[in-house]
């Protein structure tokens, strides 16, 4: 019952090491605009390519 950023700040409030990546469920142009608490590194768009995808989880998984 709770969205995947609320779900990202309980996980951050628990202090559980984990790396989110949001992914919209959403056609473009029609993403909500009250998401402030999602980075933008750690969100990716629907429609996306399964390359896209690793790319983006790559990224992640690099991150500091």
């Amino acid at each position: 019952g709770m969205t995947g950023p609320e779900l990202g700040k309980r996980l951050e409030e628990m202090q559980l090491p984990a790396k989110l990546l949001y992914v919209s469920g959403f056609a473009p142009g029609n993403l909500p605009l009250q998401q402030p608490d999602v980075d933008t590194s750690s969100y990716l768009q629907k429609p996306f390519t399964p390359s896209d995808l690793l790319g983006r989880v790559g990224q992640l998984l690099d991150s500091a």
